[in-house]
């Protein structure tokens, strides 16, 4: 069986931007556009995961952007304005430097005092801009490639029929809490640590994200390196 695989946005460090094969890039000679940020979500029994945050799937349907006014503007100037997840807008200055040709690290100093540090990198006509504010890290690309896909759009294409990477399967309760059937071969436990997401889609296409876990037959996908699952309970 296919695993579905976390298609939500590798976070650029600034170590991974160290490695990459790229050029410098100065801030202010793009335009840069909000791609996804990496945080802490919290699943079903109180477990806590730390993923990406763009666009929502079928996979992932929580995963869309907290706030769509994410953004960030680098002036020649040495000004810079950043809206965070929360939508504050913040104002301050920025320096720069280049490391060597590979990519470049800059610094804000917001009005406020917070130092927020981050790196840039450009290959070919695409950049990449990464920053790390109050633990959240927040990724910009030059190109605005986001597929804005709701939590909405996700139900309405499950309710619709259109399944991209599900399976029918079957919770089941065991001796140590449930598991999934997917058939008689591939099955999931679901144990102490594993992340669960579950909603149920009500017949007139409405849905409720549950805080419970239920036997039943539903619609499913998993992460197994991030011990993670979804599970749709879809009402007849």
């Amino acid at each position: 069986m296919k695993i579905a695989k976390i298609a939500l946005l590798l976070i650029l460090s600034i170590l991974t931007l160290a490695v990459m094969t790229g050029c410098r890039c100065v801030p202010s000679s793009e335009k840069w556009y909000f791609y996804s940020y990496k945080g802490e979500m919290t699943f079903i029994g109180g477990v806590k995961l730390e993923l990406g945050f763009s666009d929502a799937s079928q996979a992932y349907p929580f995963a869309e952007a907290a706030n769509d006014k994410i953004a960030i503007s680098f002036s020649k100037d040495g000004k810079v304005e950043f809206t965070d997840v929360d939508g504050a807008t913040y104002h301050g200055t920025y320096t720069y430097e280049h490391v060597k040709s590979n990519y470049t690290n800059f610094t804000i100093t917001l009005e406020n005092g917070d130092i927020i540090e981050g790196s840039s990198i450009k290959s070919g006509k695409k950049a990449k801009l990464s920053l790390e504010y109050k633990d959240i890290i927040y990724n910009f690309h030059t190109e605005n490639n986001r597929s804005n896909i709701k939590i909405n759009d996700v139900v309405d294409q499950i309710f619709n029929g259109e399944i991209d990477g599900l399976h029918e399967a079957k919770v089941q309760k065991t001796e140590s809490g449930f598991s999934v059937l997917f058939n008689d071969y591939v099955s999931y436990p679901i144990k102490e640590g594993t992340s669960v997401y579950a909603m149920k889609i009500n017949a007139d296409g409405t849905y409720e994200v549950l805080d419970t876990i239920a036997e039943g037959e539903v619609l499913s996908t998993y992460n197994n390196e991030a011990d993670y699952i979804v599970l749709y309970y879809i009402e007849k």
